[in-house]
């Protein structure tokens, strides 16, 4: 093995464990020479693998975070998304959305208006805003853990919208669904999430509609989208 690829490999391992940890700390716990460690790690954060605070300290940067964190949507998972959102487009004959949260970016699988399909490939993503002020993209943010929902608006300068939106991303986990209504109350998007076994959200399903459709029931069209997401959650095991 390449010598730099094992001290970079022994420094993750090491600030992994021991996050946020100090130079000296890095020093005495890894064995390298001070040189040699000061032009590593600068290399690290250069690439942004690492992330130092203000106090100096070093912890695993965004980029990895992002791809560990993230998986790319395969196939099956894709497939499964197209053929339920159709299904739910014929049900109610409106505009039906598949979303999932994918590579640190929202990303849709499938959007079908009019009954007419337009698949859009994964690689494409979204504004990162798009999480803010859609409901498929609110009920992915709620779904993030706190340090991964962080990541995310750091990365796109979006912080101050995401402390603002705290409480409705609670909300919208109490709930289980994700309800904005647009203009004066002319039309509503609706959106649950697709759960995988292990109780983290893998995609959201949503649609859009004139108010007066479920009004005031929203709970109706709640289950409608959640009798959708499951059949796609039974299909991801």
């Amino acid at each position: 093995m390449i010598k730099v690829f094992d001290k970079t490999d022994r420094l993750f391992s090491l600030i992994g464990k021991h996050a946020p940890v100090s130079f000296t700390e890095l020093l005495r716990l890894s064995g390298l020479n001070k040189a040699t460690l000061s032009q590593i790690l600068k290399s690290m954060v250069e690439l942004n693998w690492l992330e130092r605070n203000s106090d100096g300290r070093f912890r695993i940067g965004s980029k990895i975070l992002i791809l560990a964190e993230s998986k790319c949507v395969n196939t099956e998972m894709r497939d499964s998304c197209v053929t339920i959102a159709k299904e739910l487009n014929q049900e109610l004959n409106e505009l039906a959305v598949v979303a999932v949260f994918s590579e640190g970016e929202r990303r849709l699988i499938a959007r079908i208006e009019s009954d007419q399909l337009v698949q859009v490939n994964e690689s494409v993503c979204s504004t990162p805003e798009s999480m803010f002020n859609t409901a498929t993209g609110l009920v992915l943010l709620s779904g993030l853990d706190e340090k991964s929902r962080i990541i995310f608006a750091e990365r796109h300068g979006l912080k101050n919208l995401l402390l603002k939106s705290e409480e409705r991303l609670a909300q919208i986990l109490r709930d289980g669904y994700c309800r904005i209504i647009m203009g004066k109350n002319d039309s509503m998007r609706l959106a649950v999430g697709v759960y995988r076994d292990s109780g983290k959200i893998a995609a959201a399903i949503g649609f859009s509609a004139p108010c007066y459709r479920f009004k005031p029931n929203t709970a109706q069209a709640v289950e409608i989208l959640n009798k959708y997401a499951k059949q796609i959650s039974s299909r991801l095991q």
